[in-house]
This record gives structure tokens, sequence and C-alpha cells, in this order.
């Protein structure tokens, strides 16, 4: 299955996986689906930081990592 990620559920994934719903989270981290997020949630990550409006535990360029065409994204572990 391919998921596409709306910006929010991407920060929740992120900084409080918790809060979205088990069948949601499940379908994310299924190895079997490939799970994609949009530039454009970057780009709005991106801006709602610079501006102030989006505090991150770490800067925006270190949620996401590109290599060999593919991106991954950085998942807490707590």
């Amino acid at each position: 299955m391919r998921l596409l990620l709306d910006t929010h559920v991407f920060i929740w994934l992120i900084g409080e996986p918790e809060r979205l719903p088990g069948l949601t989270l499940g379908a994310i981290r299924d190895q079997h689906n490939d799970v994609y997020l949009s530039v454009v949630s970057l780009w709005e990550i991106i801006v709602k930081y610079q501006i102030g409006k989006m505090p991150l535990p770490e800067p925006p360029g270190s949620l996401y990592s590109c290599s060999e065409g593919k991106t991954s994204y950085w998942q807490s572990t707590s």
C-alpha cells in the first residue's frame, strides 16, 4: 500500500507517536507499505520552524535524509 502522510501525522510520528491511532501507526510501520511525505510538508515544517511557530527537538534538516533515491525520516525512540 502507498501512504502519503499529512504534515501533522508526520510531526506526531516523529515526536508524539502515541497520538496516532494504532491502525495508522501500524500501517506506517508496516515494511510492506511505501510511506511518502510531500516536499510541501517539508517546506511547511521549515517555514513554521523559522518563524517560531513550530518548536522541534532538532532543526528540520535533521528530520529526514536522502540517499539512493530513497528518503528516510528521523523517528524518536521514546
